[in-house]
């Protein structure tokens, strides 16, 4: 078995080991399902210990169990002591086994399988969190967490899991002294942190910090007796899930913030710890990079906005949970505000690089202030792409808007029962089947009257009128959020595509163009960042009028169109060596054409030569 790209790599890279032994313990009854972790990890403790005095296991899974972890200490012994690299790679193979549900009908049949309790994980989580994302949370928590009256300062995590934060922080720790508590409403977690975090403070020899642990509900049940009534620091990873339609109705009664609409576990927690912070408290948090735009999320920005002073915010790489690879995590740090107004008009960026996400944007820091660019949006936006800079985007002005020049629509949606049935056969273009000035209807799904239901019925002008298809999802780590194609008859937009159905068809080229420009796309980017198009904010994207212009850029899209064609031809006839031919000549065609778009847009708005560089830089800038 190969260790590799460091110790959060390692728990997926240990589930042979892991299935064997706890399927070997399991099934053999001699361990209960609650007390897994913990006594798992307790054997992988005096494993390391050299200790064979357990009769549970082999001398074969003995020994494979001791070489994985020392493989992967050696490779991390560089990075941390080697006491918090044992002691995060046990706990990460232990946290695995979190729901962790024997099946006697499965384990003769699948050997050393072991099966996930769904339930289990979609409710808690099984998946820690990497000391990569770890340890620049903790890191800010500590520099702002206050002193307290009474001694040390108190630090909670309201869903404690395995231990990950208590660790972390004990391995920063540096001449003070900090009460942490944990909560988790599995008792089988609340255990395995205990038992992580007493093995390494007899390794570690540090004093200075305390861990008490506790298994309630922690956003409904009061806090244990003899606990503080508010903590000087609030820290964790919250469950990042859906709520459910009757979780919503319990959390609207319990958090009056969230209101009745769509919303996330995770925010829940954020308002829980805003009940336990006290005044001048700090809290850290890592979320997904959803937050900063849903808009269910609305009203907790703007708790966060009214009542803290935001320090940080951290930007995480795409594939730093390897779990979840096509989530972007973020990690905000906040001191709740004492009443008065907030002394800090500025808040820090940072692009942080882990080893296992995707290096997909170079590090950096800047300082964007937020109390002129978040406060002042709408819906509260945490826009990490704005500073004094390029803010000006926002206030871009036209004659009138985009919404004057047409209708926009999301795509059709087939569903199971309950539609409208389709009555007018037409081919319907998913997000993929759309790049910049052209839709592939040769891959178009064909749609035939009858053949299924949509959640709506489909008007007539909508399949008969030339349009304009873009796609209405798209990743949060790519640098151009708006992509648009022009169709014509008989084609609609499904699932992942919305469309522009314009109130002349002379001006369909010139949408086209407009979107796929780079002014349209750093405008987009300045009010939204979600993996959702909105179609009502690009609905407000300021049109200049200008019918020379118009012209101009209506003749540019049409020749882009066709080399977009060509293009898309040539590699569908050529393949392998012969592709790179066709393809590299259309291509500097496209770009030398499409810069041409670009220079006579920003001549439509009235730009500067400095706010064209502005525009370009925003532009092409990757924000997660």
């Amino acid at each position: 078995m190969t260790i590799a790209r460091g110790t959060y790599r390692f728990r997926l890279l240990m589930t042979s080991v892991q299935g064997e032994i706890a399927a070997r313990l399991l099934t053999q009854g001699q361990l209960p399902e609650q007390d897994c972790p913990r006594r798992l990890a307790r054997i992988c403790f005096s494993t390391l210990a050299g200790d064979a005095g357990h009769y549970w296991l082999g001398s074969d899974e003995t020994t494979g169990l001791r070489d994985a972890i020392t493989k992967i200490v050696a490779q991390q012994r560089h990075r941390a002591p080697r006491w918090a690299v044992e002691a995060e790679a046990v706990l990460h193979l232990c946290e695995r086994t979190l729901g962790l549900n024997p099946n006697a009908h499965l384990w003769p049949s699948l050997g050393n399988v072991h099966r996930l309790q769904r339930d289990r994980r979609a409710g808690c989580g099984t998946y820690s969190t990497p000391s990569s994302v770890l340890s620049p949370l903790c890191r800010h928590v500590l520099r702002y967490l206050p002193r307290s009256e009474l001694g040390a300062p108190a630090l909670l995590d309201l869903s404690i899991e395995g231990g990950s934060f208590p660790l972390e922080v004990l391995r920063q720790l540096r001449g003070r002294r900090v009460r942490f508590f944990g909560l988790d409403r599995d008792v089988a977690a609340t255990s395995l942190a205990r038992e992580v975090f007493d093995w390494a403070i007899r390794r570690s020899g540090r004093v200075g910090l305390s861990l008490r642990t506790s298994h309630r509900d922690s956003l409904f049940a009061p806090l244990p007796s003899g606990w503080p009534s508010a903590f000087e620091g609030v820290i964790g990873n919250p469950p990042w899930k859906r709520c459910s339609p009757r979780e919503r109705r319990r959390f609207a009664l319990r958090f009056p913030t969230l209101g009745s609409g769509h919303c996330d576990v995770y925010q829940a927690f954020i308002l829980r710890a805003h009940e336990l912070l006290r005044p001048g408290g700090v809290l850290g948090y890592i979320l997904p990079s959803e937050f900063l735009f849903n808009s269910g999320a609305e009203s907790v920005r703007r708790l966060l906005l009214d009542h803290y002073e935001i320090h940080e915010l951290l930007l995480f790489p795409r594939g730093a949970f390897i779990e979840v690879p096509c989530i972007a995590p973020v990690g905000i740090v906040a001191r709740k505000l004492s009443g008065r107004r907030a002394s800090r008009s500025h808040i820090t960026v940072l692009r942080v690089q882990t080893d296992v996400g995707r290096a997909e944007r170079s590090p950096e820091s800047r300082r964007i202030p937020t109390a002129g660019l978040w406060t002042g949006d709408r819906r509260a936006a945490f826009n990490p792409v704005l500073d004094s800079r390029n803010a000006w985007i926002r206030r871009l002005e036209g004659d009138q808007t985009l919404a004057d020049l047409g209708e926009l629509h999301s795509g059709a949606l087939p569903v199971r029962d309950r539609g409208s049935p389709v009555q007018i056969p037409f081919a319907g273009l998913l997000g993929r089947h759309v790049r910049p000035f052209h839709t592939c209807a040769r891959s178009a799904v064909q749609f035939s009257a009858g053949s299924t239901a949509l959640h709506r019925a489909l008007r007539t002008e909508w399949v008969s009128r030339t349009k304009v298809i873009l796609k209405s999802v798209r990743c949060v780590t790519l640098a151009r959020r708006l992509c648009a194609g022009r169709a014509g008859r008989g084609v609609v937009p499904v699932n992942t595509a919305a469309m522009f159905i314009p109130r002349s068809t002379l001006i369909c080229s010139l949408v086209e163009a407009l979107l796929n420009s780079d002014v349209a796309n750093a405008w987009y980017k300045a009010h939204d960042l979600s993996r959702k198009i909105r179609l009502t904010v690009l609905e407000r994207l300021p049109i200049v009028w200008d019918l020379r212009s118009w012209k101009t850029i209506a003749e540019l899209g049409t020749s882009l169109r066709e080399l977009s064609t060509m293009e898309c031809a040539a590699c569908q006839r050529f393949s392998g060596a012969q592709a790179l031919s066709p393809s590299r000549s259309h291509g500097k065609r496209l770009i030398v054409t499409l810069k041409e778009l670009n220079h006579e847009v920003e001549r439509l708005y009235r730009l500067s030569q400095h706010q064209a560089r502005v525009v370009a830089r925003l532009s092409a800038v990757r924000v997660f």
